[in-house]
């Protein structure tokens, strides 16, 4: 690891009811591991009545169908270039490694905040994907997800 720290910031994602979205994947370069450092789950729902979604921390093993996200270097004196990539705006799931990292039920009138803290971080392996999802039970709400990252 670089130390070359790098930040996502989503736009905001609709998630339709009863339906299994990724939200965000990252994809670690070849060779290149990803530490995970942070990740922020804002729902921004208006509604008391909907209900809590779960979220899952996964390994993924293909792209799906997907946008190229913006991921940004926090040093900006870093000349280093950034390898790894981020994949947003996902239309047809990635396939699923089997794997989850972490997962929590969190309210869409909330924000939750994930943070590893130091010798606990979640990492991502040179050449794989990390993939942040939810599985909406019964309500369409919209959520907003950021995260911060190092390689």
């Amino acid at each position: 690891m670089a130390g070359l720290r790098f930040a996502y910031a989503g736009a905001a994602n609709t998630i339709t009811a009863t339906t299994t979205e990724t939200a965000l994947q990252i994809v670690a370069a070849t060779n290149t591991r990803v530490r995970v450092e942070r990740l922020s789950i804002t729902g921004q729902s208006a509604t008391t009545s909907h209900v809590p979604v779960l979220w899952e921390l996964i390994l993924q093993t293909s792209a799906g169908t997907s946008a190229a996200g913006t991921l940004t270097k926090l040093d900006e004196d870093a000349t280093e270039t950034l390898q790894s990539t981020a994949r947003d705006a996902i239309t047809a799931e990635p396939t699923d490694g089997g794997v989850i990292l972490w997962s929590k039920l969190i309210s869409p009138l909330s924000t939750y905040d994930l943070v590893f803290p130091p010798m606990r971080e979640r990492y991502v392996t040179g050449g794989s994907r990390l993939g942040l999802r939810c599985k909406t039970p019964a309500d369409t709400n919209t959520w907003l997800v950021s995260g911060q990252f190092e390689e």
